[in-house]
């Protein structure tokens, strides 16, 4: 709708400008010697050169007043989103390399132009100061909330606030720590049907195991519901998140559409993509409302009337205890986090298996396995405030999530004047983030090593030898990473995907070694709509080192 209201605007000065030089020119040219007047079809041809001009050059140069942020060229709009531009977010590095010492880019695109935060300064702005001047943008909260329903993540305003306040408790450390014994259970089931798999057939996937596991813990977590998606062939809501998550030239093209068109008019043109999404829409919805129906009837959980007495999730709980959600709300809510807090962290085991299983970086899973050795392998996996303990486990965590985000791109459109890194900024401004060229910006990441993967930098030595973790990365400030955003946008449930993360590598890697198949060309390209993962799939074989 953005890209619509634009052109729209563009064409209405068009239009008055051709009216006012047709008119004025046959007015005068009945007066004025050497005056002649218009034919209509060059009045509105000179209008169009003349709006055009104000809004490529005159604009842009003399009057924008974010024209004190450098400018950058983006010939094709698709640089800009989530679902193209493989990897999300290259062009903008280049952007920011081009201009290492800017706090924000200006993009100018053939539909207009946007800024994009690069700076803490910057950022910190966007994010935290000035949090409340944005939303996320309509098309592309349309787009997505046909996956993940219009919960936390797609809200805004007082209901966003409402929604995060009835949810914050839920992601307490403590509830976290309880959940524990369900993520390694789950991880111990992986691997049992993992080690089968390359048993029979010499090899597993990882993006697809990732997501299974991921989603049983999830399941669990969130909805009392074990999917057993990892001792199920055809789990039907893994299989439809799969096809949601997965990106087509018809996604595309669905994509660029939903910034045109009403969101009520793009979900009913009779399109493959409308078909496929309100088809695996629904499965997930059904699975939602019989985990809603099974707990309400199980006396688990009051709408309304939560208690700490009431056995089960504490996310339910505290969706369920916000009396002013219907129930389309709370299973929409429901579907927010079973896509969202399934998906990310499976992306992230799959990038950790391909950065350690790649040459130059598979010694961290012999210094991951000594840590855990020397610690005593089955006391560390076995308690969470080990793992969270660390150094090396959570430095590899760490790495993995700065070098491969999950969500790579992000937008706000700012809803009424504000300012950025002090400079106005007028209300309806796009302000795109791209978190794959903050965390890999060489100006605050190391320059050359911006882009490797370095545990290390999380690490600090102590004098004796030993080392500890700290939590900067040897960044500046804590917005050199937009991992998981910042303010009150940030992820809830950034905590829950570190634990999982922690668990599920530490098991894996401690009692496996992991490479990849003879032949693999060791690239993996990051593709997705959702998330990224590596494209067609990330092959690995498994030796078993230690028994579980």
């Amino acid at each position: 709708m953005e890209i619509l209201i634009s052109v729209l605007s563009t064409l209405a000065n068009i239009l008055v400008a051709g009216v006012v030089l047709y008119t004025s020119t046959k007015f005068l040219g009945c007066s004025i010697p050497y005056v002649y007047a218009l034919p209509a079809y060059q009045a509105f041809g000179l209008a169009f050169c003349l709006v055009s001009v104000y809004n490529v050059v005159l604009y842009p140069m003399l009057l924008d007043p974010l024209r004190v942020f450098p400018r950058v060229v983006a010939p094709d709009i698709r640089v800009l989103l989530p679902v193209t531009d493989a990897p999300r977010g290259e062009s903008a590095l280049r952007w920011v390399k081009q201009h290492p010492s800017a706090d924000a880019i200006r993009i100018s695109t053939p539909v207009g132009s946007v800024l994009t935060a690069v700076s803490p300064r910057a950022l910190r702005d966007a994010l935290a100061t000035n949090q409340n001047d944005y939303e996320k943008p309509l098309s592309g909260r349309n787009f997505l909330a046909r996956t993940l329903g219009w919960g936390l993540i797609l809200s805004e305003g007082a209901t966003h606030d409402r929604q995060r306040k009835h949810l914050t408790s839920s992601f307490r450390i403590q509830n976290i720590r309880g959940l524990h014994e369900l993520m390694l259970s789950k991880t111990r089931i992986m691997m049992q049907e993992m080690e089968k798999q390359c048993t029979l057939t010499g090899k597993c996937e990882m993006n697809s195991w990732g997501s299974k596991v991921t989603l049983d813990i999830i399941g669990n977590s969130l909805m009392y519901k074990d999917f057993d998606a990892l001792r199920t062939e055809h789990q039907p809501v893994n299989e439809a998140f799969e096809e949601l998550t997965a990106v087509s030239p018809d996604t595309t093209i669905h994509y660029l559409l939903s910034f045109v068109l009403p969101g009520f008019i793009l979900s009913r043109l009779p399109t493959a993509t409308n078909r496929l999404v309100d088809r695996n829409s629904q499965v997930i919805i059904n699975a939602c409302a019989e985990g809603l129906d099974a707990a309400i009837a199980d006396n688990k959980v009051v709408q309304g009337h939560g208690s700490k007495q009431q056995r089960g999730s504490e996310i339910l709980q505290s969706i369920l205890s916000d009396s002013q959600t219907t129930r389309t709300e709370i299973i929409d809510q429901m579907r927010t986090f079973l896509g969202a807090g399934h998906e990310t962290t499976a992306t992230s085991i799959a990038w950790a298996t391909h950065i350690l299983t790649l040459p130059d970086y598979q010694h961290y899973q012999t210094r991951l396995r000594a840590e855990l050795d020397a610690t005593g392998f089955h006391t560390a996996i076995s308690d969470p405030q080990v793992l969270e303990k660390l150094p090396w486990l959570n430095a590899i965590c760490e790495e993995t999530l700065r070098l491969y985000p999950p969500v790579t791109t992000t937008g706000r459109i700012a809803i009424r004047d504000t300012t950025i890194a002090g400079a106005r900024v007028p209300k309806g401004t796009l302000v795109v983030l791209f978190p794959w060229a903050v965390n890999r910006n060489p100006r605050y990441w190391g320059g050359l090593d911006s882009e490797r993967f370095v545990p290390e930098r999380w690490l600090d030595t102590r004098p004796d030898g030993s080392v500890r973790l700290n939590k900067h990365g040897g960044a500046e400030s804590n917005f050199c990473e937009l991992t998981f955003l910042h303010g009150n946008r940030g992820c809830i449930g950034r905590d829950f995907s570190k634990a999982e993360l922690r668990v599920i590598l530490a098991s894996f890697f401690g009692q496996f070694e992991v490479a990849r198949l003879p032949g693999d060309d060791l690239v993996a390209e990051p593709v997705g709509s959702l998330t990224i993962k590596p494209k067609g799939g990330l092959f690995v074989k498994l030796r078993r080192v230690r028994d579980g």
